[in-house]
């Protein structure tokens, strides 16, 4: 097994962090959803137009179920 570089590193931790945001937002846990989102944009800088898309309607999701 090679070792990979920071880039290939970092590409395969936002992509894990983006799945498991997809995992809590199909058990219907937005909040934590979010988090996942959140994680992104703090080690990315931004989330690309798809997943600001996709925060903002589970932002809509995680207010409707408080």
């Amino acid at each position: 097994m090679t070792p990979r570089s920071r880039p290939e590193r970092h590409e395969r931790a936002v992509a894990n962090t983006l799945g498991w945001a997809q995992e809590a937002a199909a058990e219907e846990a937005f909040s934590d959803a979010l988090e996942w989102l959140h994680l992104v944009e703090l080690v990315d800088g931004a989330l690309t137009p798809r997943w600001e898309r996709t925060q903002a309607s589970w932002r809509v999701l995680a207010a409707q179920q408080r």
